[in-house]
């Protein structure tokens, strides 16, 4: 019987792999968008990726079209931009879940865990 290696540190290095992958890529984009050299610090922000690669036959009411992609990426920049306040919003709901779930898994664990 051949004995079963530990995949675990297959599964990290080809994690680190994608990490390293990603944010090369990143890079890479922002030098092409004129931002330099970003390697020190890669900016925050999101990556939109227009999906060419679906033809007629693929596109329907879900996928939508060319003007819902417009028109979704205008969406997600005034949200992101914070200006209409849904951006804040959602911070405060997501923190307010996040320490209730925080409570919920002291008193559920018996811990004492106060991290603020």
């Amino acid at each position: 019987m051949v004995p079963r290696l530990d995949d675990s540190a297959d599964t990290a290095a080809a994690a680190d792999s994608d990490k390293l992958l990603y944010r090369d890529y990143i890079i890479r984009h922002c030098r092409f968008l004129g931002l330099g050299d970003v390697s020190a610090r890669v900016p925050p922000g999101f990556l939109w990726a227009w999906n060419f690669m679906l033809n007629k036959r693929w596109r329907n009411m879900v996928t939508g079209d060319d003007l819902l992609q417009d028109r979704m990426l205008s969406d997600l920049r005034r949200f992101c931009d914070g200006a209409d306040g849904r951006l804040a919003t959602h911070w405060r709901r997501a923190r307010t879940l996040s320490d209730a779930f925080r409570k919920f898994e002291q008193l559920r664990t018996g811990s004492s865990d106060h991290r603020d």
